[in-house]
């Protein structure tokens, strides 16, 4: 895939529900629902490198894994200050929730409180900020 097909993605990022997009000097990381409810969500990664994406489509279970690895283990190779232990702290909170509401809960706490993160955290909080990581492909 292309850098037009990672735009229409962008675009389309806010139309089933609020996404989880961050984006880092080399790649943009996207994880938006593809249904109300939450049950199927894709996961698109756009490489600056090499203006290539890689896109998949998940049940919300697996959705959830993906969602934390970037989170866990991707953002926390970009971002120097980012407080994994505060992520595994907040996704704990969330007990035996479904898949889906974690994804929407921790999302929400993300967009919300994203200092208690990082002091700078590379993440879009809402559908009026995807031209800014437009401009940045």
């Amino acid at each position: 895939m292309s850098k037009d097909e990672m735009i229409e993605i962008l675009d389309s990022a806010f139309a089933n529900g609020t996404p989880f997009i961050d984006f880092t000097d080399d790649y943009v990381y996207v994880l938006k629902p593809e249904d109300a409810d939450g049950s199927t969500w894709t996961e698109a990664v756009y490489m600056k490198e090499d203006s290539e994406v890689e896109k998949r489509t998940f049940p919300a279970e697996k959705a959830w894994a993906m969602f934390l690895e970037e989170f866990e283990k991707g953002l926390p190779g970009c971002v120097d200050d980012l407080s994994v232990a505060h992520i595994r702290e907040v996704r704990e909170g969330f007990g035996n929730m479904p898949a889906a509401e974690k994804i929407k809960a921790l999302i929400a706490d993300v967009t919300a409180n994203a200092g208690s993160y990082a002091a700078n955290l590379p993440v879009i909080k809402s559908q009026g900020e995807i031209e800014d990581v437009k401009g940045k492909l």
